[in-house]
């Protein structure tokens, strides 16, 4: 790979991982790059789009919801070591959706190694659905 900026051009440079940041292509290799990344998982469900990653599972206790995530969380971790990336754990966020008789959790105990993930607030208790829509 190499890097041009004006009329200068960079000495070339073995790239083994990733996709480089700038070009043309960037988009589309990097969506086919970790394309492979929903494979890895066993009990959640995901949607991506461009580097975002959404995980999302249904539970009836938090606890449930605490050790399913976990368990799709570490395989991404895995996956993301696999592939020379790394999992930006202040960018990650968690979110709980619940009913408004449930109290409403401090934090969701999910993360990596002491490290967990902030719960975004608010957390949503009442959730409606429109079918018109």
């Amino acid at each position: 790979m190499r890097v041009k900026v004006g009329n200068s051009l960079s000495r070339s440079a073995e790239l083994r991982y990733g996709v480089p940041q700038g070009s043309v292509l960037g988009p589309l290799l990097f969506s086919i790059y970790i394309n492979d990344l929903p494979l890895v998982l066993k009990i959640c469900k995901c949607i991506m789009y461009a580097d975002d990653v959404i995980l999302y599972f249904s539970g009836k206790t938090k606890a449930e919801v605490e050790e399913k995530i976990q368990a799709d969380f570490n395989a991404i971790a895995e996956w993301a070591d696999l592939n020379g990336m790394e999992i930006s754990l202040s960018k990650t966020k968690t979110m709980l959706f619940c009913p408004p008789r449930m109290a409403k959790p401090e934090k969701l105990r999910i993360g990596l190694g002491d490290a967990y993930l902030e719960l975004a607030w608010p957390v949503i208790t009442t959730v409606m659905t429109n079918n018109n829509l």
